[in-house]
């Protein structure tokens, strides 16, 4: 393995414009997944060496991406003790709205709900002629006390009460929520899934700098028929959550092999 980032390969052309990705933008974002998946547990640290050696990176190339990693956040770069890895990443489901880790709740607070009024934009969404009488309610999202996001709901009907928006609680599953909610079975949930950064004002509601990477998910929710019953959108923190997906459902077993692959690549911290 040549430790120059790639190991053997061809000489290629690169891109038609004859530019290619650099080999410490692909440790960047190797190392950020490894991060946000979970992988590299937070409080560990992460040693140049070992990662070198495991991915067949430069030095050079494994520097600027923990440099990288620590503008974003999600390490702490200590005299003496070296990178370590400061958060615990918040995996949240594609098509749902809760962390995929059992010991991980979200928390909402209703900020604001008020009657919209006419939209023929938000009933276009909701597939409804009904453009007149269109709630809107949004919500503050934390994980531990953690800032984490903002919730923009939208639906047609009367202020919603204490059934699905209370004024604080648990976030529960779509598919306990939504026919506590809607009187009706949850079917699915359409997504969207884009990237902005934050301006001033969200920045100070989740705590993070101006210009910081923010995940933006339009979601429309539709009951067992396919009728749309609620069309939204959420802001996460880039630094908190990763959203993730599977064909198939997959149970996770701990069999100890993936407690010997950290300690080959990393060291606990102290």
């Amino acid at each position: 393995m040549k430790p120059n980032g790639g190991g053997d390969r061809a000489s290629l052309q690169g891109t038609p414009h004859g530019r290619k990705q650099s080999a410490s933008h692909r440790a960047y974002m190797l190392l950020r997944f490894a991060i946000k998946a979970g992988g590299l547990p937070a409080g560990m640290v992460m040693e140049e060496r070992s990662i070198m050696d495991r991915f067949g990176f430069s030095r050079a190339a494994v520097r600027d991406a923990l440099s990288r990693l620590s503008a974003d956040g999600l390490v702490d770069r200590r005299t003496g003790l070296g990178t370590v890895i400061r958060v615990r990443p918040v995996p949240i489901a594609l098509l749902d709205v809760v962390p995929l880790a059992n010991d991980q709740r979200i928390s909402l607070r209703l900020t604001e709900t008020y009657r919209l009024g006419a939209s023929t934009y938000i009933a276009a969404r909701l597939g409804t002629a009904t453009a007149d009488d269109i709630v809107m309610s949004e919500f503050f999202l934390t994980v531990s006390g953690l800032p984490i996001g903002v919730l923009s709901v939208f639906s047609i009907g009367s202020i919603p009460g204490t059934s699905l928006l209370r004024p604080a609680w648990e976030m529960p599953t779509l598919a306990d929520a939504f026919p506590r909610q809607y009187g009706v079975a949850f079917g699915g949930m359409e997504v969207s899934i884009d990237a902005r950064l934050a301006d001033d004002a969200l920045a100070e509601l989740l705590e993070v700098e101006p210009g910081s990477a923010i995940l933006a998910r339009e979601q429309i929710l539709r009951d067992a028929s396919g009728i749309a019953w609620e069309y939204g959108f959420a802001q996460y923190r880039a630094d908190k959550v990763l959203f993730r997906s599977s064909s198939t459902p997959v149970d996770v077993v701990d069999d100890g092999e993936g407690a010997e692959w950290v300690e080959e690549f990393t060291q606990r911290g102290h």
